[in-house]
């Protein structure tokens, strides 16, 4: 797949990135460079090899192990009393927080 200035603004575009012309070159050759590597992976023969779905198979089974046996309980929500009663502050059925962003920040 051939990358070329149109489609690499149409991604920035997608991605709410404002990327300068000099900007739009510079991701035209890494995305043409990666492409290039992925392509390189259909010359490698992978015939009989399993996926890896982590570095840490071990982790991955673990977590895993019971999720066929596993069944889904329908239960009562607990409601927003329950769930508030032990906050700090509430309004209006929320959790009340300080102002993480603020005017002057912008």
């Amino acid at each position: 797949m051939k990358i070329d200035e149109k489609l690499v603004y149409h991604v920035a575009n997608l991605s709410r990135l404002n990327l300068n012309p000099d900007e739009i070159k510079t991701y035209q050759a890494d995305l043409s460079k990666i492409l290039s590597y992925v392509d390189k992976l259909s010359e490698v023969n992978a015939e009989g090899v399993v996926p890896l779905l982590s570095p840490m198979r071990e982790q991955v089974e673990y977590y895993t192990q019971d999720l066929d046996k596993r069944r889904d309980e329908i239960k009562e929500s607990l409601g927003a009393k329950k769930i508030l009663r032990n906050a700090p502050d509430s309004k209006l059925n929320q959790f009340k927080v300080d102002a993480v962003i603020t005017d002057d920040e912008f």
